[in-house]
């Protein structure tokens, strides 16, 4: 029993020198791939590869796994675990005698006092190895490790972890993941990204930086553009989806490029040997255009239709529209039907707008019904938002004669059939679409028409039935046999629609004759004018549609005077006597359209359509206007005696001075930058010097005239001036009616002055001191046309009627008033000819070719903004 507790305890002793053998044969074994593991972490944490080339990192990154493999590799070779009997000559080492050595001796004789002998020995030698002391194993570390390296190692481990502080993670994730593209050139790609905005946001593309959070509109467009030796793509990951790789599309230049619309919220990243580039996106949402009557619809002035209206979007009011639906349907599927009105934006899609809604609804199929109305605002986006809906009566043309009367019932008839036409029968001519004839003769498909087409019909043969007993206008009747054609014609709803026009025309001519032709014409070139300036139109079509225009509007004048004289409001003795002015007088008219004309030719095309708005409400009053001004015998109307007249002749050739001698001024400009010398330069001089004289003495003619006019005079003025303490008519600076103010006179003069002046100096060839001349008189002609205006205004005959200041309307005026209606912002004539300037003088900049391709571009986006 005691032997065998020895034996275990012997064990046990060898099993601890084992483990005592343990760390220097690990050291032996696997010292070499840990100091090569310990030695490159402690070169990526002192960051020494931080400064090295991305190519220098890969490089090092590739000989660590290299020489950490290889050495694992031959560690795993050399590695033997302490075998026993080197635990055993551990022991022998630290017990005299060497017990282990003799361990295994055995008796040379079997003999019994002999093997007593031999097992005393044996348990002798035991108990000396299992009593001997500390195992020794220096001698082991020394030769497993001479130079200490187990504890210098680690020890620069520490000095390095310490060294790199808070950055020590990055840096050993930079060492152990190096770029190895960079072993391939994937380090040289580069990557352009920006992204634009859609057009209706108004905003500019914006350029991306990597890994930083972009905000960007939904419906915006990411370029990327890489430049890079390999092929790389790209990976979209959205945030509440799976990502998706795509790759990139290698253009003409080499670069490849991608376009990605951004819909939600994602990130996209640029691949090629690992990321590249990170670019994260958040939507910023559009939100839906709202609206809503500020006032309730009502009935207006002329049967239109009036309320004010309010709209707002985040990005802008594309448009507007008026939708209706019958409050009281005869049948269950009208109560499905809408009908819908423009609304007209006064702003190119403002984002806020309150606006004046002011039309004539009379036209509409449902005129005379009760409806509910409400407002539908468009975004540019295309996004919806509506207003409450409130109940109105639509108004309904008031038609008096008979025939008129029954072309608008016939017309209401067609437009409020909702129902399809039916089927074609079998045999009736016609192909199953109802669009392509296959018979040899014409087949009406009148008797497959819903029952308001075919009452319709049967009403306009009823009215035109004996056209002979009582039709007076031929148009009339052959206005309603046209739509009776029109209709039988049709073949589907909406061909037999297409008789609202020719109907509506002729209840009106029917009702008021040729001047609703005339009125048609004018509104159709309104619209046409409004729509060019709302679509940014050439200016050869601005020019031509503003002639049309301004022919529609003479032309609705002359018909209205008709009118007028055939009703017995005047007569045309009264025309001759002196109701041959209209209340909208042949100068207001004409620098009204001259200011509309400038507004669209330089660019101010809101102010132009404010204008071009309140001219047609305008014309709408005249009716009205001309049976207040104009009335028998010429009274309540007076005529521009000869000194208005000439004032406005004064004014008019004032203008064209000063355009001229802006052109003249601009000539001069043109010369001296080009610098001419000598005999040709003496020449051109010579050449505006003359155009500068016969300038000037257009203007002392003018003079002239003038001092010839402040001499005439009736014999019997002499005695009412005494009477009334100075010249009749006589203004508060004592200026006489008609007669030019001392400041106009007195800048004429300057301006003639300056004249000479640079006359004087383009004889010398000095060019500049010339155009300094010439701008003064540009200046003292300005002036001069400001204050003939001025007096021109003060003495309008039509200013005082009615109990206050009128316009040439007859129309009230507000204090401070422009003349051009109410928050209307109309440029002076300073500042419409400025503008002039400006354009002609950037046509003339971008007509010289030996300007460079970016300045030829920069002019022509100048030029399309005008």
């Amino acid at each position: 029993m005691a032997d065998q507790t020895l034996f275990r305890k012997l064990e046990a002793r060898i099993a601890a020198a084992r483990r005592a053998l343990l760390g220097p044969a690990i050291v032996r074994a696997w010292g070499p791939p840990l100091l090569w593991i310990i030695g490159f972490v402690a070169l990526w944490l002192f960051g020494l590869l931080g400064f090295a080339p991305a190519f220098v990192a890969a490089v090092a990154g590739l000989v660590f796994y290299a020489g950490v493999a290889g050495l694992l590799w031959v560690s795993s070779r050399r590695w033997r675990p302490p075998a026993e009997g080197e635990a055993r000559d551990l022991i022998d080492e630290s017990v005299e005698g060497r017990p282990f050595n003799t361990w295994t001796d055995r008796p040379v004789s079997a003999e019994r006092d002999g093997y007593r002998l031999w097992e005393a020995h044996r348990e002798r030698l035991a108990r000396a190895a299992i009593e001997t002391g500390r195992i020794n194993v220096a001698a082991r570390w020394r030769k497993a490790d001479p130079f200490y390296l187990r504890f210098i190692a680690p020890a620069i481990a520490a000095i390095a972890l310490i060294v790199a502080g808070p950055s020590a993670l990055s840096r050993l994730q930079a060492g152990l993941a190096p770029d190895f593209g960079a072993l391939f050139g994937a380090e040289a790609l580069t990557v352009e990204a920006w992204v634009t905005p859609p057009i209706y946001t108004g905003d500019a593309p914006v350029v991306l930086t990597e890994n930083e959070l972009m905000t960007a509109p939904e419906g915006s467009v990411v370029t990327l553009r890489v430049i890079a030796n390999g092929r790389p793509t790209i990976r979209l990951k959205p945030d509440d989806g799976r990502s998706a790789a795509r790759k990139l599309k290698k253009g003409v230049d080499g670069a490849y490029e991608a376009k990605v619309p951004l819909g939600q919220s994602m990130t996209i990243t640029v691949n090629w040997w690992g990321e590249r580039a990170r670019f994260p996106f958040a939507m910023k949402p559009d939100a839906a255009p709202t609206i809503a009557f500020v006032s309730a619809p009502k009935l207006g002035e002329g049967d239109n239709t009036e309320f004010d209206w309010k709209a707002a979007d985040d990005y802008g009011v594309a448009r507007v529209e008026l939708v209706a639906r019958l409050a009281e349907p005869d049948e269950a599927e009208a109560a499905n039907l809408r009908r819908t009105a423009p609304v007209d934006l006064i702003g190119v899609e403002p984002q806020e707008e309150e606006g004046k809604f002011n039309q004539d609804l009379t036209r509409h199929p449902w005129a005379g019904l009760k409806v509910m109305v409400h407002l539908r605002a468009y975004d540019v986006a295309g996004r919806v938002g509506r207003s409450l809906e409130v109940p109105y009566d639509l108004p309904e043309k008031l038609f008096f004669q008979p025939l008129a009367q029954s072309a608008q019932e016939i017309r209401v008839t067609v437009l409020r059939e909702y129902r399809p036409y039916a089927p074609p029968a079998e045999g009736d001519g016609y192909a199953a679409d109802g669009q392509d004839a296959v018979a040899d003769v014409e087949v009406s498909r009148l008797e497959q028409a819903p029952p308001g087409v075919k009452l319709a019909a049967q009403l306009l043969d009823a009215v035109t039935y004996r056209p002979e007993t009582y039709f007076v206008d031929p148009a009339v009747f052959l206005g309603l046999r046209q739509a009776r054609s029109m209709l039988g014609a049709a073949i589907e709803k909406p061909q037999a629609d297409e008789t609202d026009d020719i109907l509506w025309a002729t209840a009106l001519r029917a009702e008021f004759g040729s001047l609703a032709d005339a009125r048609a014409a004018l509104e159709a070139a309104r619209r046409a004018l409004e729509n060019a300036l709302r679509n940014g139109a050439s200016e050869e079509e601005l020019q031509r549609l503003m002639q049309a225009f301004r022919d529609a509007v003479e032309n609705y004048l002359a018909a209205e005077m008709a009118a007028a004289i055939r009703d017995g409001r005047i007569t045309q003795g009264d025309q001759r006597a002196g109701g041959d002015r209209q209340p909208l007088g042949d100068d207001a008219l004409q620098r009204m359209l001259d200011t509309l004309q400038d507004l669209a030719e330089t660019g101010a095309t809101e102010q132009a359509r404010q204008l071009l708005a309140e001219m047609d409400r305008m014309l709408d009053q005249l009716a009205g206007n001309m049976q207040l001004n104009i009335q028998p015998g010429g009274q309540g109307q007076q005529q521009d005696g000869p000194m208005s007249r000439a004032l406005n002749r004064a004014l008019r050739e004032t203008n064209q001075a000063l355009g001229d001698q802006r052109d003249l001024a601009d000539q001069t400009e043109q010369a001296g930058r080009e610098g001419e010398s000598g005999q040709q330069g003496q020449q051109r001089g010579q050449e505006l010097a003359d155009q500068q004289r016969r300038l000037r003495e257009q203007l002392e003619r003018q003079r002239g005239q003038q001092g010839q006019q402040g001499q005439e005079g009736q014999p019997g003025e002499q005695g009412d001036q005494r009477a009334e303490g100075g010249p009749p008519g006589a203004e508060p600076n004592g200026t006489v009616g008609g007669e030019e103010s001392p400041d106009a006179r007195r800048r004429l003069g300057q301006a003639i002055d300056a004249q000479r002046r640079a006359e004087e100096a383009l004889r010398r060839g000095e060019f500049d001191e010339a155009r300094r001349a010439q701008q003064e008189a540009m200046d003292a002609l300005a002036a001069r046309s400001a204050e003939l205006a001025r007096q021109a205004d003060s003495e309008d005959p039509n200013a005082e009627q009615a109990g206050g200041e009128r316009d040439p309307l007859g129309r009230q005026m507000n204090s401070g008033d422009s003349g051009y209606g109410e928050n209307i912002d109309i440029p002076d004539e300073m500042e419409r000819q400025r503008a002039r300037d400006i354009l002609n003088e950037i046509r003339r900049r971008a007509a010289n070719r030996q300007l460079s391709a970016e300045e030829l571009e920069y002019l022509r986006r100048l030029l399309e903004r005008f």
